[in-house]
Formats: C-alpha cells, structure tokens, sequence
C-alpha cells in the first residue's frame, strides 16, 4: 500500500460501476483492481470463498443465476473497507443504518465521498470539506467516525511498511 496512491484513490461511484451482470472471476478480478491501493502487497481484495460466506452470512443478497450486479458489487467494496476494523456483525448493523436512512444509491456515493476526503485529511493531515448529504448530524457524525478509524488504520498500516525498520539499524529506514 503507498501512500501515494492514496491521495489520489477513488472507488467507483454508483453511475460508474458496471450496469450489467458479472459472473464470480469477474466480480473478483474487478474488485481487485479498484482496491489495489487499500490493500497489502500479499493481500487479496476479495475471493470467491469470501464472497460467498458473505452471502452465507446475509450481508450480501444471493446472486442470480450466479450473476452478480451493480449493488453486489457496492456491497462488496463496502464491507472490503469496513472490515480492516468492524467485524461482520458491526458492518451488518452500520450499512443497515446507512440504507434505511437513503436510498442505497446515494448511501453508497456519500460513504465513498467520506471515505476518500477523509483518506486525503489523515493521509496530507489537512482539513477537507465533506458533505454528507442530508444526513442529520448524529448520522453524519457516526459516518465521520467510522471512516476515520479505518483511514487511521491504513495510514499506520502504510506507515509501517514504508518504514521497514530494522532493530539492528537503530531505528533508521532500511
């Protein structure tokens, strides 16, 4: 993961993932390219056994005819961000608060704007403006705070391994 990359990261808005069905390697391999900078160097975005526990575990309705589609796919880019820190459970409750308040077109277009302005604030350590829509406060407020928890991870994550320190180097970058 290079902090470089964040800067510049962007998820796919609603408008701009794919409006046709997506068999499993598909769903998988596009995934893969969209999250490349959020994850580790061995890390997998998403495979097919994951996926398929999710919908095991109702937090990602069954494909039809094994085909998945543009809400699959939101879904699984939501729950690959929400799970460096919530377990599965806490991700089940936050996206049902987020979508029982919005539509889910528009749930998922502010969490990706929040996420990416709030990557940006702890990644450059500037304020951003983010809108959250017409979010009442509490809502917009608890949406801040998840986000900034995994924003915090990944940066320390990325931190780490730019830093690479070696306890024989005294500290200093190897």
């Amino acid at each position: 993961m290079k902090k470089e990359m964040l800067y510049s990261f962007h998820i796919p808005r609603w408008e701009e993932l794919p409006d046709f069905d997506l068999y499993m390697d598909q769903v998988v391999k596009l995934l893969d390219t969209y999250l490349a900078p959020l994850k580790a160097e061995d890390e997998k975005a998403i495979t097919s056994t994951m996926v398929n526990n999710y919908v095991k575990q109702k937090l990602v309705k069954p494909p039809v005819k094994k085909k998945y589609t543009r809400l699959h796919l939101a879904y699984l880019i939501v729950v690959f961000i929400l799970k460096k820190v919530y377990s599965i459970q806490e991700i089940v409750e936050l996206i049902s608060l987020q979508i029982h308040t919005f539509p889910v077109e528009s749930s998922y277009n502010v969490f990706c704007d929040v996420f990416e302005k709030t990557l940006i604030q702890v990644f450059s350590q500037q304020k951003t403006d983010v809108d959250y829509g017409n979010a009442d406060s509490e809502l917009a407020y608890m949406l801040q705070n998840v986000v900034t928890s995994i924003a915090c991870k990944i940066y320390a994550a990325a931190y780490i391994e730019e830093q690479k320190i070696n306890p024989s180097n005294n500290g200093k970058k190897t």
